[in-house]
């Protein structure tokens, strides 16, 4: 038995052991406060009683810092897919899947374009000194998951042992960006488990 297979029971799990068992696979919250934080969001009830899924999803998102807006971990990575309003959406993800990578998936030169009028969306971006220009599915104002198999072939292409892996919670997208075997690992811990790229493609 490994030693995330402790966790597979209903018991309650302390926030603390649930942090613990996180850091493990590289996923921490980046401010201190984070426990204080979650307690004040949803109750010390509600975490310990959705061990694991809570915490993580809570992780991908943002919370408010002054008047201002941050993410709550560099290490999850999550957004709302109905997103596709305006025209620099695609560049905003792609600089955002590209911090959660630390930059593993570097690219420079970004833009996008979205014209609800035409029905049409692209991005292109620099990547290892080539550029690329990919014309996107456009539906609307729903993102285009394919974009992130895309980017997943690009890393398979250089040779990468840790690729962008998601789960949807509800019409949100959770994104990691590890190796097969600590994504196995997380998977043990939660109800909706994540796969390789992205299956709403």
């Amino acid at each position: 038995m490994s030693f995330f297979d402790i966790f597979k029971s209903n018991k309650k799990i302390s926030i603390e052991q649930q942090l613990n068992t996180f850091s493990k696979l590289n996923i921490t919250p980046k401010n201190d406060d984070f426990i204080d934080w979650i307690y004040c969001e949803w109750g010390r009830k509600a975490v310990e009683a959705d061990p694991y899924n809570l915490i993580l999803s809570s992780l991908g998102g943002e919370r408010e810092n002054g008047d201002a807006w941050e993410r709550v971990s560099d290490d999850v990575y999550s957004f709302d897919t109905e997103c596709v309003e305006d025209a620099d959406i695609y560049a905003e993800i792609l600089t955002n899947l590209a911090a959660l990578s630390k930059d593993a998936f570097s690219i420079t030169n970004i833009t996008s374009t979205v014209n609800h009028e035409n029905c049409e969306a692209s991005i292109s971006f620099t990547h290892n000194k080539v550029s690329y220009h990919w014309h996107l599915q456009y539906n609307n104002d729903w993102f285009d998951g394919d974009v992130i198999n895309k980017i997943n072939q690009l890393l398979r292409e250089n040779d990468s042992s840790e690729f962008f892996y998601t789960c949807i919670l509800g019409q949100n997208l959770m994104v990691l960006f590890t190796s097969q075997s600590n994504i196995d690992e997380v998977n043990k811990l939660v109800s909706i488990p994540f796969v390789l790229g992205c299956s709403e493609a």
